[in-house]
């Protein structure tokens, strides 16, 4: 038996030094033969002219063996012009593999093709067509001609390139010719190979610098090669060394620019009948800067899968993973999910809508790239919102049809420009395009009311009630039935209507009460209108030495651009009722003590009524002040005193 199976491989060894013997014999008097026969060179030539379907040139030929596979080696290719003379497209080498089987059945016709060292230049013009030089001029992307110039190609099991290069350049409005650049994409290898249960394709390709460093591409299809529309099977890409370059400038505002560099990206999906129908999403990057003078954004690392499940009227996508490390640190999960539906083909109908849910946003993170990348103009109200976001669902349907319910914390939007600025709120928010409604839980807050009081901003110590907004027929409606707070030593409650209207030429009407009472009046001096005159603020900082308002009333009722109402149709009125006031009235003068009383502003005045206090140990049984303008700064008082004589020599003497 042991010496059968010597035998055995002793056979088989020699059999195959007998064959790559052979082989090398056939190669070498293949080779002989080529270069005495002219005739069939030209043979060769006419069969690659009948597959290109174009002039052909060949410098020399050789027969070599790929294990038992005999091919045809075509150096120094040459496709030439319809005279037979201009070179079009060269390529170092031109392989066509044979199968020995087919050979001994006298089938001739190659079972692959190699090619290597091959340039593609090709422009996308103007008018979005496609020119391959050497090739084709004019031709629309994806249309049939360029189906079937390609058509011989699909009689070869195997296809391959390498060592390849195609340049682009892209004549096209806001293309990459319009900044004298082309894209250069070196091809290291691709390969087309078809089997039994369908066919597989790799490709590893060195993208330009200014977008990538590489990327891979594998395939696993059945369908006909040269029909997209019939390919099925998976698929994945990836590319590495991302880099942030003129690629990004449509996405961009004007001027701005964003920096990153070594960002990974892959990809993996499934396609039926030419169709996506499953794309998983993988992102990796480092640090990520934008500027824009003189605006920045930026954050130190991202990483995120998505998973997209592609229907025929939609997709809906699946934020698994969002790690993101922000300049204000790490997020928590952060998963989300959107559903698109109206849709044809991979453009949004014009009925298209949207429905998603997102489990946590940091406003303060993402708003500052609003100023960076473009967005539509309402959207950009928001660049300097801050807070957070949780738990928001979402629908959108075309303009104007919306609507969003989340869970706020910390949220802010300065006045920057507007009228009013709200800083550290936290509630919860529902609203659609016809209205909404807002619930503010108690908490620290500010308030920014540029122009309107003598502090820039109000500190709450706590703010909290509800806001309603409606849309009408002349523009929005503001209600808020119930707020109430605690700043600056005072705490209060209070109502709030305000009229939006559209016409651009209408003020805004607000229609405002207050009631509220104060611990301090030296703590809420900074709520003093910055309307009022300099002289009576001055005097009411110098004056008011302590004291308590037991209750005050504030109403505001008209059109804001003719606040504080004088002369013009309006109420402003704010009454306090104060005790325990110590006034130093006027300097090296004996104050008031424990004065009680009635405060009136009205438009642009004040009235004071008093009938309780103390003067130099004196009781006032009757005092009133007046500011009749403020801007005069003009105090008139008239009132009586009772006491002993002693005493008012002692005022006299101290006056």
């Amino acid at each position: 038996m042991e010496r059968t199976r010597r035998r055995f491989w002793t056979w088989a060894v020699t059999g195959l030094a007998v064959l790559v013997i052979v082989a090398a014999a056939a190669s070498g008097l293949f080779q002989l033969a080529v270069q005495s026969v002219p005739g069939y060179r030209a043979e060769v030539e006419r069969y690659v002219r009948e597959v290109t379907g174009r002039p052909v040139r060949i410098g020399t030929l050789e027969l070599s063996w790929r294990y038992t596979y005999p091919s045809l080696d075509l150096h120094g290719v040459a496709l030439l012009d319809a005279d037979g003379a201009t070179v079009l497209l060269e390529a170092e080498r031109l392989r066509l593999g044979f199968s020995l089987l087919r050979l001994l059945q006298r089938n001739y016709q190659p079972t692959s093709l190699e090619l290597q060292g091959l340039t593609l230049d090709v422009t996308i013009n103007t008018e979005g067509r496609l020119e391959v030089a050497g090739l084709y001029a004019g031709v629309d992307d994806g249309a049939a001609p360029a189906r079937e110039a390609l058509r011989p190609l699909a009689a070869f099991d195997r296809l391959r390139l390498e060592r390849c290069r195609l340049n682009v350049r892209d004549e096209r409005a806001g293309g990459a010719a319009r900044r004298r650049e082309t894209w250069s994409f070196g091809l290291s290898y691709a390969e087309l190979a078809r089997g039994l249960l369908g066919s597989t394709f790799e490709a590893e390709v060195t993208l330009p610098a200014a977008v990538a460093d590489r990327a891979r591409l594998e395939a696993a299809l059945k369908g006909d090669w040269l029909e997209p529309s019939a390919w099925a099977g998976d698929w994945t890409l990836e590319v590495s060394g991302l880099t942030a370059g003129p690629w990004l400038k449509p996405y961009l505002v004007k001027g701005a620019s964003v920096e990153f560099s070594g960002a990974t990206l892959a990809a993996h999906g499934e396609l039926n009948q030419g169709r996506p129908t499953r794309v998983a999403l993988a992102v990796q990057t480092g640090p990520v800067r934008g500027q824009r003078a003189p605006h920045h954004a930026e954050f130190q690392s991202l990483e995120s899968s998505v998973s997209v499940e592609i229907l025929d009227d939609g997709w809906n996508a699946k934020v698994e993973r969002f790690v993101l490390d922000s300049g204000t640190g790490l997020w928590p999960s952060a998963r989300a999910e959107v559903q698109a539906r109206g849709w044809s083909g991979n453009r949004p109908g014009d009925a298209a809508s949207y429905a998603g849910h997102l489990e946590f946003l940091r406003l303060t993170d993402l708003t500052p790239w609003l100023r960076i990348v473009e967005v539509p103009a309402g959207v950009l109200i928001l660049n300097q919102a801050a807070g957070e976001l949780r738990d928001t669902q979402f629908t959108f349907q075309g303009p104007p049809r919306f609507s969003v319910r989340s869970q706020f914390t910390g949220v802010s939007l300065p006045a920057a420009g507007r009228a009013a600025g709200i800083a550290g709120l936290n509630g919860e928010l529902a609203a659609d395009e016809v209205g909404g409604r807002v619930v503010l839980t108690p908490g620290p807050a500010q308030a920014e009311l540029p122009g309107m009081l003598d502090t820039a901003a109000v500190p709450f110590d706590e703010l909290a009630g509800e806001a309603q907004w409606r849309r009408t027929a002349e523009g929005w409606q503001v209600t808020s039935p119930q707020f109430r707070w605690k700043a600056l030593g005072t705490r209060g409650n209070g109502q709030l209507d305000l009229r939006l209207p559209d016409d651009p030429d209408r003020s805004p009407e607000l229609d405002l009460s207050a009631q509220f009472e104060s611990s301090d009046v030296r703590l809420a001096k900074p709520l003093m209108p910055k309307h009022w005159g300099s002289g009576l603020k001055n005097w009411l900082d110098r004056s008011i030495l302590s004291g308590r308002v037991p209750r005050g009333t504030l109403k505001i009722a008209g059109p804001l651009k003719d606040f504080p109402f004088i002369d013009k149709p309006g109420v402003w009125e704010l009454d306090l009722e104060t005790a325990g006031i110590q006034l130093a009235f006027q300097p090296d003068w004996p104050p008031i003590d424990q004065l009680g009383a009635q405060l009136k502003f009205r438009g642009n005045g004040l009235l004071i009524e008093s009938t309780q206090g103390v003067i130099s140990g004196n009781p006032i049984q009757n005092v009133t002040a007046r500011f009749a303008d403020f801007k005069t700064a003009e105090l008139i008082i008239d009132g009586s005193v009772a006491g002993e004589t002693a005493r008012f020599f002692d005022y006299l003497s101290n006056s």
